[in-house]
């Protein structure tokens, strides 16, 4: 008998198995990893407007392709065409925490003669390896110069309101 229920059960799971069809059909227009994704977005910080994709056009991007930022692209995934939502990104998921480590003091002399080095500039410096590093000037005397090479959004809570406007 026990056999008997055992082979019905494997023959049921064979039929039912084989009638299957997996289709997308009624989710191509959801966000899942490869697919082409256009939203429009506001980024504030602390309530003020930091970006916006308003007026320059949406973005695109591929997701899982870490082209966003972690936590913005994770919370996008599974959102449909025409999906409007608010995302809070902790600065772990986003450009991390501010590091003093990245504050740096430099000599005078290894920026050109002549330029105007004051708080706020920002300038690129080529670290060893030959990648370009940019940040900005925090102090600048006749010796001396600070560069913080922090993203200007490190150590911040970023909040995003995106509205999903198409999923290829």
């Amino acid at each position: 008998m026990r056999t008997k229920v055992i082979f019905i059960f494997f023959l049921t799971c064979l039929f039912l198995s084989s009638t299957m069809v997996f289709s997308q059909e009624g989710y191509d227009d959801v966000i899942v990893y490869g697919k082409k994704v256009t939203i429009h977005y506001t980024l504030t910080v602390e309530g003020q407007m930091i970006d916006s994709s308003q007026g320059k056009g949406p973005l695109e991007y591929v997701q899982g392709e870490g082209q966003l930022i972690k936590g913005l692209e994770n919370s996008l995934l599974g959102l449909r065409v025409n999906d409007e939502k608010n995302i809070v990104v902790h600065p772990n998921d986003a450009y991390g925490m501010a590091s003093a480590e990245k504050v740096i003091k430099l000599p005078r002399n290894v920026f050109f003669q002549g330029v105007d080095i004051r708080p706020g500039l920002q300038v690129q410096v080529i670290a060893r390896g030959g990648r370009p590093n940019i940040g900005a000037v925090e102090n600048a005397d006749s010796r001396f110069v600070t560069v913080n090479f922090n993203h200007p959004l490190a150590g911040k809570t970023l909040t995003f309101k995106v509205k999903i406007m198409s999923v290829e």
